[in-house]
């Protein structure tokens, strides 16, 4: 069983089913074979009621799935790496730590431009200069950032998305006219700016073999795709994230310094922190650790 485009392959559910059988341990109800729509929801809602009792979903129904709907489904795609990968306890913990993790990732490649502080995922980005500091930050030669007119926030986002989706592969999620609002939607932005966090880990790591997720999610300018193996050897890349016990903010380094609370990261990414990543309780202790 192959899945080779994420938002064609889902539509009859028997990937989904088998997908979360794998990363889960556990047994759904076997899946109806019938090629017809009324089959492919009956299918479509066995996984998706499973997950619901597993992490927290919201606004996505089997009807989404079964039409391709990219942002719907990415964002789905996105909840199952997290919950089963990470495994960060309560569900509206994972989220509140995923979405701090992913700020503070933003904040860290973005220091030090002129004018910028990211310190949210709605108006933050409502200008586009943070979307071309991000792509600047690994790509300077795509954007001559001090060119940039931080008032004129259309051009800057249409820049930002184009330049994206041409050189980067990232999908354009997004449109101008969805962020330059009075209340841009923050979990638009997180899932679109969360695409770049696994393109530019890509980037970097690529040699390093199950390093990050990025292994396992593959975006070019059409569509988002599981990369082209078979759903055991997808699954068992996301186990080797944990396996290799790498920082969960940064997903490059190793675990090196434990909080008196008990979790762990790596030294860099706990310079910064007042409050653990995790558990969000006040930092009074690190301890640097040795790792082989």
């Amino acid at each position: 069983m192959k899945i080779n485009n994420l938002f064609k392959d889902l539509e009859d559910g028997k990937c989904l089913i088998k997908l979360l059988e794998i990363v889960s341990g556990e047994k759904l109800e076997k899946p109806n074979q019938g090629r017809f729509i009324v089959h492919k929801i009956e299918n479509l809602n066995i996984a998706l009621n499973f997950l619901k009792s597993q992490v927290w979903l919201e606004n996505i129904g089997a009807e989404d799935i079964l039409s391709g709907n990219p942002k719907l489904i990415l964002a789905l795609i996105w909840s199952i790496i997290l919950r089963y990968n990470f495994k960060y306890g309560d569900e509206s913990q994972l989220r509140r730590t995923y979405k701090d993790d992913l700020l503070l990732w933003c904040q860290r490649i973005t220091a030090g431009y002129a004018g910028l502080n990211i310190t949210d995922f709605s108006n933050s980005w409502k200008n586009g200069m943070a979307f071309n500091a991000l792509i600047h930050s690994q790509r300077p030669d795509l954007i001559d950032y001090n060119l940039l007119n931080p008032n004129d926030n259309f051009n800057n986002l249409n820049n930002a998305f184009e330049l994206a989706q041409k050189h980067l592969g990232i999908a354009k999620l997004l449109d101008a006219e969805d962020i330059d609002v009075d209340d841009p939607d923050e979990k638009s932005i997180v899932t679109y700016v969360s695409t770049y966090y696994h393109i530019f880990s890509k980037m970097k790591n690529e040699a390093v073999d199950g390093k990050s997720i990025d292994k396992i999610v593959d975006s070019n300018e059409d569509s988002l795709n599981f990369s082209k193996t078979e759903i055991g050897e997808l699954i068992e890349k996301l186990k080797n994230l944990e396996e290799a016990q790498l920082c969960p903010i940064c997903m490059e380094h190793k675990k090196d310094t434990t909080f008196q609370c008990g979790h762990t990261v790596c030294n860099i990414c706990a310079k910064p922190l007042v409050n653990c990543h995790i558990c969000r309780e006040k930092i009074l202790s690190k301890i640097k650790i040795y790792v082989n």
